[in-house]
């Protein structure tokens, strides 16, 4: 019973008086029968509000209706491994039901260029993300809260360094609230992950822990700056953790298209050093 009051209660409207009165004040039966015009977005609102980039899944804002976005990622390892530069090009499809469910894919295109012998140049298709997730609660009751899952598929060629070899589950739930034009994240996670196989030793899966933070304001209606925190404990046996840190900013050119760039810094051995993102986002 709770959850269906909820949900009614975040989408009812409060009457608003002026949009059942004409321009001088009259009382317009014509407009009180068609019941009060719907009040426009808070600057950067609209379509989910702001989209990270890199837990985009796992956020808790859920697209409206379809979010296509095609995704161009670089990335430099120049710490504890053989220097390795990875490109990888990111469809990003995602779809919406009632304001409340979402379902999604990340497929990846790969580039690899290392100086690690059975790698030193191979490209093709990478592991690919699977998720769900339904947002129990919504903005301002008191706050977006979203539950979800994603699975990694293991899509890429492990032989190749394209993939792991096995799939991964992670289970997550995620916080938004919006304060005026700025909008705050949260979300934290466990992953389950398969055994790394590639030419060599096999690494052993571990179970590791996720969290993410971030923060967006929104400068006017269509710019938007923001930064990004996450942080992921080893997925291997004898790995590192990743921790990186990613400012970035959305550009809207458009109701539907939006330019979307960022640059991550990377705080840990399996972080990559820098990476560069830029993508194109389509939202209906």
């Amino acid at each position: 019973m709770v959850l269906p009051l909820l949900v009614l209660l975040a989408a009812h409207d409060p009457l608003d008086l002026d949009s059942i009165l004409d321009w001088d004040g009259a009382f317009d039966p014509i407009r009180a029968e068609a019941g009060p015009v719907p009040a426009q977005d808070e600057a950067g609102k609209g379509s989910g509000g702001y989209r990270f980039l890199q837990r985009f899944a796992q956020d808790a804002a859920v697209v409206d209706l379809v979010w296509l976005e095609a995704r161009l990622r670089g990335q430099s390892f120049r710490s504890e491994v053989p220097d390795t530069d990875v490109y990888l090009l990111e469809p990003v499809f995602a779809v919406g039901l009632g304001g409340t469910l979402e379902g999604g894919l990340i497929l990846r295109l790969l580039d690899v260029e290392s100086d690690f012998d059975p790698f030193d140049d191979e490209s093709g298709l990478g592991d690919t993300d699977v998720w769900a997730k339904i947002r129990i609660l919504r903005d301002p009751l008191p706050l977006d809260f979203s539950v979800g899952a994603l699975l990694k598929l293991p899509t890429g060629d492990d032989d190749d360094g394209l993939g792991t070899g096995n799939a991964d589950l992670e289970l997550f739930a995620a916080v938004r609230k919006a304060l005026g034009p700025i909008e705050v994240s949260a979300n934290a996670g466990v992953r389950f992950n398969g055994d790394l196989e590639l030419p060599g030793p096999d690494l052993d899966g571990e179970t590791s822990v996720l969290l993410g933070l971030g923060a967006a304001i929104w400068v006017n209606d269509q710019w938007a700056l923001a930064a990004e925190m996450t942080l992921e404990s080893e997925r291997f046996d004898g790995a590192e953790e990743d921790v990186r840190i990613t400012p970035q900013t959305e550009f809207r050119l458009t109701d539907f298209a939006r330019i979307r760039l960022g640059v991550g810094f990377g705080l840990d051995d399996a972080s990559p050093d820098i990476e560069g993102i830029a993508s194109l986002a389509v939202v209906f």
